[in-house]
């Protein structure tokens, strides 16, 4: 007996198969699936290639998935698409046991375990939601022309602002001015609108790597109290994750440091006990690590 999950949202989509203890038997991660950016019939065919590479992976057949759940970007939020999104998931899935609803269930579910709570959510969009009972109320998620302030796209909306203001003047031309140009391979200012328009057009979060040499800040020199812990102290309900927490020993910029940040916040406020947050691996005291750092600094 099996069960499949569906995360789809505006930049991937992961499909993950777990057995009947909640173990992970597969899993796979495509593009995205948001129809804006694909279409319902390219919508479709994800959905279909998903499937596919998650039976062919777990080498099973797909009447053995007892049920599905697609949480798929944009499900709920335009009346007159939903429609268009489940006639593309029924089409895949229609001869087993499935449920379509909006990313943003996944994203609440996972965050809280079926519990009441709180979870704001930065990728692609943004969006704040809270769960007491049946009763869910948001702020945000409105979609990237109106706000998702703190999204992927809101930042490379913000950038693009910035550039077009250097071009005219308004601002003093400085490093972003200079990234724009050579990253984008821009040939003069005003390539920026052919750029929009024909290259990325509404993937402006393709913008981003401009400002990644900021991204450095996580590594200057600061104190312990610069940054806040997971779970400050004496919460009972809040708790915040990502690279801008501070988690003792542990390297920021890496996925493990998201991974763990998450799981201290919600071992914590959850009281998990039956589960171990894996350890920091202390690969500054492992001496082959040492010496090939050493030798990599002299080239």
């Amino acid at each position: 007996m099996y069960f499949l999950g569906v995360d789809g949202g505006g930049t991937k989509t992961t499909f993950t198969l777990i057995n009947k203890n909640g173990e992970i038997v597969y899993s796979t991660t495509k593009g995205t699936c948001h129809f804006n950016q694909i279409g319902f019939e390219n919508l479709e065919v994800l959905l279909r290639e998903g499937l596919s590479e998650i039976v062919y992976g777990a080498n099973i057949k797909k009447e053995e998935i007892k049920h599905s759940f697609l949480g798929l970007a944009g499900y709920g939020k335009v009346e007159e698409a939903k429609p268009k999104i489940g006639n593309a998931a029924k089409k895949v899935f229609d001869e087993l046991s499935y449920t379509v609803d909006s990313d943003i269930r996944v994203a609440i579910a996972g965050a809280l375990s079926g519990r009441d709570g709180i979870n704001i959510i930065a990728g692609t969009g943004s969006i704040g939601l809270s769960i007491n009972g049946d009763k869910i109320n948001r702020c945000g998620g409105w979609g990237a022309s109106i706000g998702d302030e703190g999204s992927a796209f809101w930042i490379g909306k913000k950038a693009i602002q910035a550039f077009s203001k250097e071009c005219d003047g308004r601002f003093k031309k400085g490093a972003l001015y200079d990234m724009f140009m050579t990253e984008l391979k821009l040939e003069d200012e005003n390539k920026i609108i052919t750029f929009l328009n024909d290259e990325i057009k509404n993937d402006i979060v393709n913008v981003i790597p401009c400002m990644m040499p900021y991204i450095d800040s996580q590594f200057q020199p600061r104190k312990m109290s610069d940054r806040p812990k997971v779970v400050p102290d004496g919460s009972t309900n809040f708790a915040m994750i990502s690279q801008f927490v501070e988690i003792p020993e542990d390297m920021v910029f890496t996925e493990e440091y998201s991974v763990r940040a998450a799981r201290i916040a919600v071992y914590t406020l959850f009281d998990v006990k039956n589960k171990k947050i894996c350890p920091v691996t202390q690969y500054k005291k492992d001496r082959k690590i040492l010496i090939k750092a050493f030798k990599k600094s002299l080239t």
